[in-house]
């Protein structure tokens, strides 16, 4: 079966996709990582989402490469497999965005208790 050129585009666009999220991601890791400033709560839940998106990314690449062979067709196992590791990443960034917005919220609405309480306890 031979792949059409939309097909060959497509996967190379959503491999451009992926490698961009995963150097974006690192970067913000990185920044969090190197300087003092960004060491506060909300940036490290930050830093720590980004691991999520990449886990999340760095396992799409295994379809990428499926496409690419031109093989269309998997069976459910390996599917399940293959899609393992990106819903965790998935599951995590998402819960964690959760978080953060009611972090945020909290932050807004009680100023005064979200100012008085021990931030490290609830890392």
């Amino acid at each position: 079966m031979e792949m059409d050129k939309a097909t060959i585009v497509l996967a190379e666009l959503y491999t451009f996709l992926v490698l961009t999220g995963c150097i974006t991601n690192s970067l913000i890791i990185a920044a969090t990582v190197s300087s003092k400033m960004l060491h506060s709560t909300c940036n490290v839940l930050i830093a720590f989402f980004s691991f999520a998106d990449i886990v999340h990314m760095t396992g799409q690449i295994p379809k990428i490469l499926w496409i690419l062979s031109g093989r269309f067709y998997m069976s459910s196992y390996l599917c399940n497999a293959f899609q393992a590791l990106p819903l965790f990443g998935l599951s995590t960034g998402t819960f964690g965005v959760l978080s953060l917005g009611l972090d945020r919220l909290i932050w807004v609405f009680f100023r005064s208790y979200y100012t008085s309480k021990n931030s490290f306890r609830y890392l």
